[in-house]
């Protein structure tokens, strides 16, 4: 019975140091059971530390050098605690910024933005608030396009609503391009009415000038 007791003596010796140092906690291991599905043992165990440990070094490697320094003072001593230590660091933030996100939407209008501009800051938005887990819908984007419009598109809009159906928001971009044209060209036109009666004026008088005299 001597050479078995040895045996099994050596066998656990081997297993109480991992490959990376590390010394192996007691057998009842009860100090991460609640981090993992199945049981562990002496060999599973090193196995789930080695990976655990890359995972803590993926972690860090995304992180900024302050929240790096800030993350070391918690200490943790596995992937799991530094996730959970994030996010309860920054999870108001993102809660934060996303109320203010859509609040910037809801309320954002072209003012005296060109149309590719207005439309370009407001999928940025929208973008943003995919970025932190609040993505918003197509319909979400063409209504709150619309209805940032001034005043001057309301016959543009009017007439959009009464088909019945909105376009996606990369469809409505070339028709809201073509309609700020087109407002350009009346608002030109009515701020310099004499070019316009000059136009006339001058079509008149070369008809008349054309017509046979009788």
């Amino acid at each position: 019975m001597a050479p078995e007791t040895s045996s099994a003596s050596s066998t656990q010796q081997t297993f109480n140091q991992s490959s990376l140092g590390l010394r192996v906690p007691p057998p009842t291991i009860s100090n991460i059971k609640g981090f993992v599905p199945i049981g562990l043992t002496y060999v599973n165990y090193l196995t789930w530390k080695k990976c655990d440990t890359i995972a803590l070094s993926w972690i860090n490697a995304t992180l900024s050098t302050a929240v790096l320094d800030t993350l070391l003072n918690y200490s943790c001593d596995t992937s799991k605690e530094a996730w959970d230590t994030l996010a309860s660091l920054y999870l108001d933030q993102v809660s934060s910024s996303s109320i203010h996100l859509k609040s910037k939407f809801q309320n954002f209008k072209k003012g005296s933005l060109s149309m590719e501009d207005y439309l370009q800051q407001l999928h940025s938005i929208a973008c943003s608030l995919r970025a932190i887990g609040k993505p918003l819908t197509d319909d979400d984007l063409v209504i709150q396009a619309l209805q940032g419009l001034p005043l001057s598109y309301r016959t543009f809009v009017s007439g959009l609503n009464s088909t019945g159906s909105l376009p996606t928001f990369i469809a409505l971009r070339p028709l809201l391009l073509t309609e700020e044209a087109h407002i350009s060209t009346i608002s030109s036109e009515e701020s310099n009415p004499n070019s316009a009666l000059l136009v006339t004026t001058h079509g008149q008088t070369n008809s008349a000038a054309s017509s046979p005299h009788g």
